[in-house]
């Protein structure tokens, strides 16, 4: 049987959300420092297993505190901006004609390590040998732990499509079809099966198939978007479950998406902060459009493209971007592959400025809870309409919700003990509060 790192990794996600749900409680749900830090590891841990957990299992482990770290609550908008591109960095150096990237932490040591897709379908590897606030790449091996070269081109994406803990990898190729290369070792010492072509009812794109993946359903399941030759993209998604994936039928530019120029080759993750997954995709002539996921994280709409937004500029004729937290700083960075004679990669650091956590730019639900503490009923007084209250214990675990509550709730059928309080106004203003039953 295979061991499972990531379950390691999962109760370690757990553990310190407990421990911030504690400080919360204790801070009266003011930012201490203190908080600020365990905001930071979450969002770190996070990144690190959200292509092994969807969104909705993360936000499971997370309880109420996913409110605080910013999972799945829909914000203000963040200011992106990127410095750089420094070219080569932590030690890398070209490859041959074409570079694209993708990052996953394949030996388990905390850190994210680096494989690049490139011509006649090679992979190459790049051990990260630093830390996880500090990278460095070793020199790259040529298609290691099994794995095989592909048709002309390779669009690589680690994925954990089988629900195993491990990271699986999905290959896009010249011609539009799809490699799946099941990881049949484990999380910290990989093993690649050979290649599955086109599986789990998968159809081919229209040459250069570009695979990313994303809950973008929300159903706890992972999705696959797929950049084409002529810049159109497709939208697979998971009808199946997150151990058994079945894709549906391509949608064609779904969700408000529209074609880039030439190529696309799309990278999604959540880069303002806002809970759920906007879109980057670079083109031809090295540009990057942004579509912004004005929806929400079970049914996203992306608005207009803007061209090279965030201090991005033109590298080199085409540009394949790839969102990865380098430097473990709580946001996602980019690293971008192009396609020319030499195969540069380039960094661009996020520097995001922090508040780190989302909760101070919420609405404030002007709410006075009392007594408290309080023995069998709690009073709720507030001069805006009121349209929801959850009670949740120290795990994060809902025990009451309420829709449009009376101004005094019955708490007899709890137990004596510290709890946390969270009201909703009719304009999705937020109070969090501890409250404690005697």
């Amino acid at each position: 049987m295979k061991t499972q790192p990531f379950s390691r990794k999962k109760k370690q996600l757990r553990q310190i959300a407990l421990e911030l749900h504690q400080a919360i409680m204790l801070e009266k749900g003011n930012i201490s420092p203190k908080i600020e830090q365990l905001i930071l590891q979450i969002r770190r841990l996070t990144r690190e297993l959200m292509n092994v957990f969807s969104q909705a299992e993360l936000k499971k482990v997370l309880g109420a505190t996913a409110l605080f770290v910013g999972l799945g609550v829909t914000t203000t908008q963040a200011q992106v901006a990127f410095t750089g591109p420094i070219t080569h960095p932590f030690g890398l150096d070209t490859v041959n004609g074409v570079a694209i990237p993708t990052f996953a932490d394949l030996d388990g040591d905390g850190d994210f390590d680096m494989l690049v897709g490139s011509y006649y379908g090679v992979l190459q590897y790049h051990e990260n040998i630093g830390q996880d606030t500090a990278p460095n790449f070793a020199p790259g091996i040529i298609n290691p732990f099994g794995l095989v070269s592909t048709y002309y081109l390779a669009f690589p994406a680690f994925v954990d499509l089988d629900g195993d803990g491990d990271f699986d990898l999905m290959v896009g190729e010249y011609y539009g079809h799809f490699q799946f290369f099941e990881n049949t070792g484990t999380a910290t010492a990989p093993a690649f099966a050979a290649p599955l072509k086109n599986p789990f009812n998968l159809t081919p794109n229209y040459g250069w198939a570009s695979p990313t993946f994303g809950d973008l359903d929300g159903d706890g399941d992972l999705d696959l978007l797929a950049g084409e030759y002529y810049g159109n993209m497709n939208y697979f998604e998971n009808t199946g479950t997150a151990t058994s994936p079945s894709f549906a039928a391509p949608q064609k530019l779904p969700f408000g998406i529209d074609s880039t120029y030439l190529f696309a080759f799309p990278a999604l993750g959540d880069i303002d902060l806002d809970g759920d997954l906007d879109l980057l995709v670079g083109e031809y002539y090295g540009d990057f459009k942004f579509f912004e996921n004005q929806g929400s994280v079970t049914a996203p709409q992306f608005g207009p493209s803007s061209t090279n937004p965030f201090n991005l500029h033109v590298v080199s004729q085409i540009s394949f971007p790839a969102f990865v937290d380098l430097d473990a700083d709580g946001d996602l960075d980019l690293m971008v592959g192009d396609y020319d004679s030499l195969g540069f990669l380039n960094y661009w650091e996020n520097q995001l400025p922090i508040p780190i956590s989302r909760a101070p730019q919420i609405a404030r639900l002007p709410l006075k809870i009392f007594p408290n503490p309080c023995t069998d009923f709690l009073g709720l007084q507030s001069s805006e309409a009121i349209s929801e209250v959850e009670i949740m214990d120290i795990q994060g675990r809902t025990l009451l919700k309420l829709d449009s509550p009376e101004e005094k709730i019955d708490l007899r059928n709890l137990p004596a003990g510290p709890y946390l309080l969270r009201a909703t106004g009719r304009n999705k203003e937020i109070s969090i509060q501890k409250l404690v039953k005697k």
